[in-house]
């Protein structure tokens, strides 16, 4: 077997898949683990299949022991580590707890001994093992890592009085990985930029720092202060993936052992996931993985390909255009959209983003020393001057963002495998896409009536799609500009206000209404002879019963979670939760 440890860390992957759909289906959770398996059985050697197995259930060990291998009591020390509007997220023995309750008293960072009640509403998705409803709270004694989140406001403090907010955001993010004083103006800007990347600690600034790091204090210094700048910017999945990968490297050099870049990715991958099992579905993981691979694999093909143009030129498109490859199938398929103006976008500004990092990080010298802060914050005006200069020509020259929905993601992920299967060989995958294209154009027209309740902009919507027609119900008037909803959604129709008892007609003697008074958005549907109505919660008021009905229980919707139901012969089924 030819790098045995990528084997081993494709077991690992699967073992923690496996084990998340466990949570919800025992009998599809064992079918993927064993189907993996034979696979691994028939097509390498015993004593491989053996280690491989010993790794698919190191994992699903290691996601039991993380969502089950501890229980806290209802009076607890727990670390804030990032307040919302409505709740908190704190840090209990390395796993995530939402926090809820009057919280307005105490800083991200801080420690605090909690008293309340704890319950065991596990989100696996995002690594949450329960929920503790805080009673009271009472601040413990500073440590490092409070010091350190009250650095980093400092810091904050310090570069806005300087910079002013949205330039003093870009700085904090870029350097020290802390991204929630960008406002939603400068993400959106940097989405379509394809940028997005680069505004919160990843792999880039690994990369940067490091580099820095060496040429001015050596290897062994390097290698230290490296580990320390991921501790100080939140050990970040995509961060660590970049310092692993680092070590690994130098390691090798020093005992004259030849390097690997696809075992090395590896190798982190099995660490990291040992550690945070969960992270097998966090997509700051999946896409730093998924671009550095798709750069180990492609980077070299694509520099030849280019190899007319200026080198500086060449490397800088072959870098954006490999990390696409694989990254961008898994973001049109989980974020639903991509910005074809990410070629451009990395091209003028990841080496301007690149001056401020080195800068941001130098300016950590200085901090206490006013005159030469002033002076360090006067170069990044002038860099973030220019930066703001060049995203306003970028955006008027940048094409919009590309909008799809999960299965349009898919069929471009599965476009993208046929044509690399059609070139080894496998001749057979050549009409496949051609089927998918036609699965593509049928999605336009729902067959079936469908009904999606999902957030937007903080309010639950819903969406109604049922042959051509596509409405967006919503109780008060989007913000954003309703011709981007409409593109992002795929709705030919916008309803705001839909307290208000509206009435759409969806051909065929069928309509979609809001029900009165209500306080949640309850749906009312009438198709082909047969009414239904999808309550949220609460009993509208002055509904009419006279009409048989079937009335359906619409749930709280928890995080991101989307819940979808279909119509199929007259009755209705949940098709994602």
């Amino acid at each position: 077997m030819n790098k045995p440890i990528v084997f081993y860390s494709v077991s690992f992957a699967i073992g923690c898949i496996s084990s998340l759909l466990f949570v919800n289906n025992l009998f599809l959770g064992a079918v993927l683990a064993a189907s993996f398996l034979l696979i691994i059985f028939y097509t390498c050697d015993k004593r491989y299949f053996l280690i491989c197995t010993m790794f698919l259930l190191v994992a699903i060990i290691s996601f039991q022991i993380y969502f089950n291998g501890v229980t806290l009591s209802n009076k607890e020390s727990v670390r804030i580590v990032q307040k919302k509007e409505y709740y908190s997220l704190g840090e209990y023995k390395g796993r995530k707890v939402t926090l809820k309750g009057e919280l307005s008293k105490f800083e991200e960072g801080e420690k605090v001994f909690f008293y309340g009640k704890f319950t065991g509403e596990k989100d696996f998705e995002r690594g949450i093992v329960g929920v503790f409803e805080v009673k009271e709270g009472k601040k413990e004694k500073k440590d490092i890592i409070s010091y350190i989140y009250s650095f980093k406001r400092d810091i904050y403090k310090r570069f806005k009085t300087n910079l002013g907010e949205e330039k003093a955001a870009l700085v904090t993010s870029l350097c020290y990985g802390d991204t929630k004083e960008l406002s939603k103006e400068q993400k959106d800007e940097f989405n379509k930029l394809g940028v997005i990347h680069a505004v919160s600690v990843s792999g880039f600034h690994m990369a940067i720092i490091y580099k820095m790091l060496e040429c001015t204090l050596g290897l062994e210094l390097a290698i230290v202060i490296s580990f320390v700048y991921t501790f100080f910017t939140g050990f970040q999945a995509s961060t660590l993936r970049a310092f692993i990968m680092i070590l690994i490297f130098k390691c090798s050099k020093k005992v004259c052992k030849n390097y690997d870049k696809l075992s090395s990715l590896s190798l982190a991958a099995i660490i990291l996931l040992a550690v945070k099992p969960y992270y097998i579905v966090d997509l700051g993981f999946l896409l730093s993985f998924l671009s550095t691979l798709g750069i180990i694999l492609f980077y070299n093909k694509i520099k030849k390909l280019l190899y007319s143009l200026p080198v500086k030129i060449n490397e800088s498109i072959s870098v954006a255009l490999s990390a696409q490859l694989l990254s961008m199938p898994y973001v049109a398929m989980t974020l639903n959209n991509f910005s074809p103006g990410f070629l451009l976008g990395n091209f003028v500004l990841l080496p301007l983003y690149t001056v401020i990092v080195v800068l941001g990080n130098c300016v950590l010298l200085f901090i206490w020393c006013k005159p030469i802060f002033n002076f360090f914050c006067f170069l990044l005006n002038i860099i973030l001057t220019s930066i703001n200069g060049a995203n306003y020509l970028l955006m008027k020259v940048c094409p919009p963002i590309v909008y799809f929905n999960y299965w349009e993601g898919a069929a471009i992920a599965l476009t993208i495998m046929c044509y690399f299967l059609v070139k080894a060989g496998y001749k057979k995958f050549l009409y496949l896409p051609i089927f998918l294209l036609l699965t593509v154009v049928i999605q336009y027209y729902s067959f079936l009536p469908e009904l999606r309740y999902l957030g937007i902009q903080g309010e639950e919507c819903v969406i109604l799609r049922y042959k051509t027609e596509a409405i967006l119900f919503c109780k008060k008037k989007p913000e954003a500009d309703l011709n981007e909803l409409k593109k992002r959604y795929r709705v030919n129709k916008i309803i705001d206000n839909a307290n208000k008892g509206c009435r759409v007609d969806i051909g065929n003697n069928s309509f979609a209404a809001a029900a009165n008074n209500f306080k949640d958005l309850n749906i009312e549907l009438f198709v082909q002879g047969r009414r239904y109505v999808f309550l949220k919660n609460t009993q509208p008021k002055n509904l009419d019963y006279s009409y048989k009905c079937d009335i359906i229980k619409v749930p709280e919707r928890k995080y991101r979670i989307t819940r979808v139901y279909s119509i199929v012969f007259g009755d209705v089924y949940v098709v994602n939760y």
